[in-house]
């Protein structure tokens, strides 16, 4: 029925339906523009005990969150007091810029200078205004002071960096992806005209889309992850060209057949092609809302996002293309050469292979498994972390100053804890004063702790630790007793581990000691820090993993059976594309992790298998549905499973190739981006998409059909009576 429709609007109102859709491309791709004035940091964030301690920090310790940081370095021959004064003209011109709030200053702070270097830290608060426009402040303020360097970093001026860099990569991506998109397609159709098609349906997916997520942001308040700039075109290019070229490429085969009849190509193309790119678009949707089960802002928004593209791309696929088809073919003359509609098979190089595969089926079944095999096994050592400065070229300043207060104010290979324990009133009494004394002297005596610092450090032996101070005695306790580690309802302790724990060993430290502050008595202990931040995150993750992987299985298993009437298939296609996506997260780890492909950082970003396998567990539905789709619809034409397989796997050779190559061009040149997520991401989706259209659909699906046969099929008959009307 929709099918009946949609053709009827492209044949009757092809102009109304381009004038439509034009216009509101027009009307989304102006909001688009300010679509990156919107984006957040990366949005990897829980509603764990780290930022809770983060939000005690900054309210009652005026330690602020995520600050600004600027590093002052000395250099060569200036004296120390030259060296100062640069400092306190710097913060005093920073204090008198609207959004500025909090600035802690390395002149008050031992701990953060030394001869050479110092560090202060900025508190930023907005007050409506745009987080980038009080960063573009600071830098201007920045007074230009002889002898003295000064270098901005911090979690916003990184995040920024991103940002910049993000639309810097993705503006470069495009100028490379579109125009090998665009030879791809022409090569295929051998015609401009048919080339570009594909190429506006997935560039007016693409706008439109991205203004819709203005919206969305704007108006609802959504909070969009700086991640959302890459995804968002990465994915609706490649699926609205995809899509574009399936129904192309079988409108030019039906339209050859017909004479060049429009009126009765369409319908056959919509019928068969639209119903693919129908149960595609599914099969993407479906695994995206997988993804937003994560409660994170990251994956909410890059999946919502990724969402309203693949609709947008099946919708205009399915109205703007049919209108375009019916406006310009009649003005294209019919090729006298291509392929009869007597010949199942074309005398080409696809009918040579597929004669061989189905020929060979036992030897192609066991050399493109070995050859899975092969990719998959780095994934044995697949470690993710969450990403940080370090995901920015070391040309970036940001990144820079982030390892310079690292190298010269942290203690190496170290990690520090905040720890904050709470009383059960608004002042700490005696009880509560007594058991956190315990609690520091237990933290201290631990072995995997270097040194425990808290107001229980620095009292004077005369003083009773284990008494209860008064606000008035606190106040008369001289600096040197590290007031600032006590306020009236809490108390702070800083834990720094030992050197040469890794990220495991630390792990395991936090979750011993978060059992064991629950049976404190009298006081309750929250830990905090990056390292309990990065281990919520991945306990996060590693928790919806399971429910996400049901969803997606039992999701497009139900779309896959409904169609094409088998068990089989869906089983086979659900087990093809888990092979093609662990593939891939090998040659990642072989890549990234390993060094191989520059870099070498040692990790994956934390965020990137899930991505890759939400959107790519849908994507590659796209070539096996159309694949499937001819294979069965010759299957139910003439009932002799080796000529569907073979039919199939010769008349989608050429369009799987193209897209899969088309989908590789437009995600590859990600990989030469200056963000390591978004190289990693780009890489990752190449390979999967290489690996699922080559090992998979050219060698392990035909191969394993001709060798199950009819079963491939196979549905109980009673059970096709239920379900399906014949």
């Amino acid at each position: 029925m929709i099918y009946r429709f949609i053709t009827g609007l492209a044949l009757r109102y092809p102009a109304w339906v381009l004038t439509c859709w034009t216009a509101l491309l027009v009307i989304c791709g102006s909001a688009a523009i300010s679509l990156p004035s919107l984006l957040k940091d990366h949005g990897l964030r829980t509603e764990g005990t780290s930022a809770q301690v983060e939000q005690i920090l900054s309210e009652e310790y005026q330690i602020p969150k995520e600050p600004a940081i600027i590093v002052f370095q000395r250099e060569s021959g200036t004296s120390r007091a030259s060296f100062e004064s640069g400092i306190r003209t710097a913060l005093e011109q920073l204090r008198r810029i609207d959004g500025i709030g909090a600035v802690i200053s390395p002149l008050d702070h031992k701990r953060m200078r030394d001869n050479q270097a110092a560090y202060a830290l900025l508190g930023l608060d907005t007050h409506g205004r745009s987080d980038e426009s009080v960063l573009d402040a600071i830098r201007s303020a920045l007074p230009d002071s002889p002898g003295l360097t000064m270098t901005l970093t911090g979690k916003p001026f990184v995040q920024d960096d991103v940002n910049r860099a993000s639309m810097h990569d993705l503006k470069r991506a495009e100028l490379i992806g579109l125009p090998v998109a665009f030879l791809i397609l022409f090569y295929a159709f051998g015609g401009w005209i048919y080339a570009l098609i594909p190429i506006a349906a997935g560039c007016t997916a693409v706008g439109i889309s991205m203004g819709i997520l203005y919206w969305l942001g704007n108006g609802l308040q959504l909070e969009l992850s700086n991640f959302v700039l890459n995804v968002i075109p990465m994915v609706g290019l490649a699926l609205g060209i995809d899509f574009g070229l399936i129904l192309v490429s079988r409108f030019r085969e039906e339209w050859w057949r017909s004479s060049g009849r429009v009126e009765r190509a369409l319908p056959v193309t919509l019928r068969q092609a639209g119903r693919a790119v129908l149960y595609s678009a599914a099969c993407v949707i479906l695994g995206l809302i997988a993804i937003t089960f994560i409660r994170m802002p990251m994956f909410q928004s890059v999946a919502i996002g990724a969402m309203v593209v693949v609709f947008v791309s099946a919708l205009v696929n399915l109205t703007l293309v049919p209108a375009f088809l019916s406006i310009w073919s009649p003005l294209i003359p019919i090729q006298r050469n291509y392929p009869t509609g007597t010949g199942r098979f074309r005398p080409r190089l696809m009918q040579r292979w597929t004669r061989y595969v189905m020929h060979k089926p036992v030897r192609m079944t066991l050399v493109s498994a070995a050859l899975l095999l092969t990719s998959i096994m780095p994934i044995r050592h697949l470690q993710t972390s969450v990403p940080d400065a370090a995901s920015l070229p070391s040309s970036y300043p940001s990144r820079y100053g982030a390892e310079l207060v690292d190298f010269r104010f942290n203690d190496p290979f170290t990690s520090v804890i905040p720890v904050v324990v709470l009383g059960r009133g608004d002042t700490v009494s005696a009880e509560e004063w007594a058991s956190a004394y315990g609690l520091w002297q237990k933290l201290r005596t631990d072995r995997d702790v270097l040194r425990v610092d808290s107001i229980f450090s620095y009292l004077p032996e005369s003083l009773d630790r284990q008494g209860l101070l008064s606000s008035s005695q606190m106040q008369q306790l001289p600096q040197s007793t590290g007031q600032p580690f006590a306020q009236a309802g809490a108390l702070l302790m800083s834990v720094t581990l030992q050197p040469g724990m890794d990220a495991k060993q630390t792990e395991d430290w936090l979750r011993k000691w978060e059992t064991q502050g629950q049976n404190e008595r009298d006081i309750r202990i929250l830990l905090g820090g990056e390292a309990k931040y990065r281990m919520e995150v991945s306990d996060e993750i590693k928790a919806r993993i399971p429910s996400v992987l049901l969803w997606m299985a039992a999701t497009n298993f139900v779309v896959l059976f409904a169609g094409f009437r088998s068990i089989v298939i869906p089983v086979k296609a659900l087990l093809m594309n888990l092979l093609s996506l662990t593939a891939s997260f090998g040659v990642l780890v072989y890549l990234f992790q390993d060094g191989v492909l520059g870099g070498g950082s040692g990790s994956i970003a934390v965020m990137i298998p899930v991505f890759i396998f939400g959107m790519v567990f849908g994507v590659s539905m796209d070539y096996g549905v159309f694949l499937l789709s001819r294979m069965t619809e010759v299957y139910h034409d003439t009932g002799k499973a080796d000529e569907a397989i073979a039919y199939g796997l010769t008349s989608t050779g050429k369009v799987i190739t193209s897209a899969a190559a088309i989908m590789i061009a437009v995600t590859l040149p990600f990989a030469g981006g200056d963000v390591e997520g978004v190289r990693q991401l780009g890489v990752g989706i190449a390979a999967a998409i290489l690996i699922d259209a080559t090992l998979i659909r050219f060698m392990l699906v035909p191969a394993l059909m001709k060798l199950m046969g009819h079963v491939n099929w196979w549905l109980p008959h009673q059970l096709r009576r239920w379900l399906f009307t014949e």
